[in-house]
């Protein structure tokens, strides 16, 4: 992974870490927001609707065929890339144990 690809994850998981799994508002129902990560999973799941890569049925999310091809797509084309990622993070665990 590099640089800024590492600085992004750690910028993500520092923000996700403070968050509470559920606030105040949330707890009447879901509700899209950025103060809990329910509220951060609502907003993400609203936008893959929106892009017609998820339906809704209930509470309950299914991918839909666009979302299964674009998927499928992406881990054929980057394969390597991704066996070099989690290679990487197996090294620096293993570095670390020593």
């Amino acid at each position: 992974m590099d640089e800024a690809e590492e600085k992004s994850f750690k910028a993500v998981a520092l923000v996700w870490d403070e968050l509470p799994d559920v606030s105040v508002e949330d707890k009447g129902g879901q509700r899209a927001a950025k103060n809990s990560r329910m509220g951060y999973v609502k907003l993400t799941f609203n936008f893959l609707i929106t892009q017609n890569l998820f339906i809704e049925s209930g509470e309950l999310y299914y991918p839909t065929p666009r979302f299964k091809a674009i998927a499928e797509k992406y881990f054929e084309e980057n394969r390597g890339r991704l066996h070099e990622i989690l290679s990487s993070d197996k090294e620096e665990d293993t570095d670390a144990a020593d």
